[in-house]
């Protein structure tokens, strides 16, 4: 069993629904596991020793433990989002994060961004909007901005993100480092997810998704030093887990585990109309291309 240690009370909230959350992503398992456990249950409490009450009071108690047994999971994540320390701490910036976590070709969504026109921060880099190159054929070189003032600032604040312990989480206010920016993505945006997005309700959020096993693989074995997913919520900072020994010593199903969940409370957490959910390793760039437009501009 994975062990998380150091967890303060808001983190413990998280955790706790991450991991009740997960088994949604199998829709038709959880509803048979929960009627199994609601048939177990109702059973062990109107055993042979209720057989004189009638079929239709029985019935009606069995029903009644179902529906409250299939709560659905994602409403305590909502609540926990909409619930800001300060309201004025909320921005009406219409920033767009990129909540996929790295390896999901986060890279090629910024080039693809700059060439709609915005400027994106990713990790170390800030890429400039270039509206008259190909993202598809195109470097990331010739994206990269060429204002030296601009590109040390976001290394500057992208520093300072990093740097973010689990327990300045609740108090930290992004508005002054990210209202800068038309868009950010990569780490540490996905590692300090949650805590992003409730700042920014007017934020619009693309979560690129990969297999599992494939993006574990890729991420072990091209970024040894990365951290699991969401550990910077409550283990240490972005850049403190960079490197680390501590993820090395997780099992590969560990990330993909981890992997999982964290893409299912981006989808638990963000609305549908403010969500654009890509695969680039499954789906059509041109289809990409479109369906970003069409979600960032209503085009």
């Amino acid at each position: 069993m994975v062990r998380v240690p150091g967890l303060n009370s808001t983190a413990k909230i998280i955790f706790l629904c991450f991991t009740a959350t997960f088994i949604i992503l199998e829709a038709d398992f959880f509803s048979a596991l929960m009627k199994e456990m609601a048939n177990a249950s109702f059973l062990s409490q109107f055993g042979k020793q209720n057989g004189e009450q009638s079929v239709s009071i029985r019935a009606a108690a069995k029903n009644e433990f179902i529906k409250n047994a299939a709560l659905n999971p994602c409403s305590q994540l909502e609540r926990w989002a909409e619930n800001v320390p300060h309201m004025n701490w909320t921005s009406d910036h219409p920033i767009i994060l990129g909540a996929g976590e790295g390896t999901t070709a986060t890279r090629f969504m910024a080039r693809m961004l700059a060439s709609m026109g915005f400027e994106i921060g990713h990790w170390e880099e800030l890429y400039s909007a270039h509206p008259e190159l190909d993202p598809k054929n195109t470097s990331d070189l010739e994206f990269l901005s060429s204002n030296k003032t601009r590109v040390q600032e976001w290394k500057y604040d992208h520093s300072n993100l990093m740097s973010i312990k689990p327990d300045e989480l609740d108090a930290f206010d992004f508005k002054p480092i990210l209202d800068k920016y038309e868009g950010v993505m990569d780490t540490p945006i996905s590692s300090l997810f949650p805590y992003i997005f409730r700042q920014y309700p007017n934020s619009k959020v693309i979560l690129s998704l990969r297999d599992p096993r494939q993006w574990t693989k890729s991420r072990v074995q091209n970024h040894p030093g990365a951290a699991m997913p969401m550990m910077s919520l409550s283990v240490d900072s972005p850049d403190s887990l960079r490197g680390s020994s501590r993820s090395r010593t997780y099992p590969n199903s560990a990330f993909e585990f981890w992997f999982s969940v964290y893409n299912t409370m981006v989808t638990c957490v963000v609305p549908k109309t403010r969500l654009l959910v890509i695969n680039v390793f499954e789906q059509d760039p041109e289809q990409i291309a479109a369906k970003m437009k069409q979600f960032i501009r209503n085009e």
